[in-house]
Order: C-alpha cells, then structure tokens, then sequence
C-alpha cells in the first residue's frame, strides 16, 4: 500500500523530528505559550529514542524548573524558548 501511495518508511527520530517542527510552527505562528507543549515535545523526544535535534525541546519542563531556582524571568525563559523553536523550523535541530 504504501509504495502505491507513494509514501516511504522513515526512520522514528526523523518522523519525531517532523512532527515537531510542524508543532514549533503552530506555537509560534499561533503565539502559544510553549511551556503548553513541553509535555508534547518530551513524549516525541523520549518515544523517538531521544534524537538530539529534539534534546533541547524535550528537557523544557526540567529547564524551566532550573531556570526558576535561579531567578530567571518568565519573559527570559519564553524568549529562550521561541529561539530553539525557530532554529528548528529553520535547520531541523535547536542550536545551543
């Protein structure tokens, strides 16, 4: 069936990798609050068998916490986040 349609099989972490970009596309279009979706990009992140090009998204609720315990703003924190977003719309994979 699948060759019929014209489809091929991907490897999970690239798929992960795909779902999340569109899902980084919505937040930021949709000017959602990520820290909605931390829990999303963790269950991609770990389900995919923890890709790199997700590490960063899929740790946001661990590095919020850490981000708090230190004294870091909210606005701070948003900011960094919709920084990954956007590198990984752009290149596939947040940069550090």
């Amino acid at each position: 069936f699948m060759e019929d349609a014209g489809l091929k099989r991907i490897p999970l972490d690239e798929a992960a990798t795909r779902v999340a970009r569109q899902l980084a596309g919505q937040i930021l279009r949709e000017n959602l609050d990520p820290f909605d979706y931390a829990t999303e990009l963790e269950v991609l992140w770990w389900r995919a068998g923890y890709p790199r090009a997700l590490q960063d998204l899929g740790t946001l609720r661990d590095d919020r916490f850490l981000a708090e315990c230190h004294g870091r703003s909210e606005k701070d924190m948003q900011r960094y986040v919709r920084q990954l977003l956007m590198d990984l719309i752009a290149t596939g994979t947040p940069k550090e």
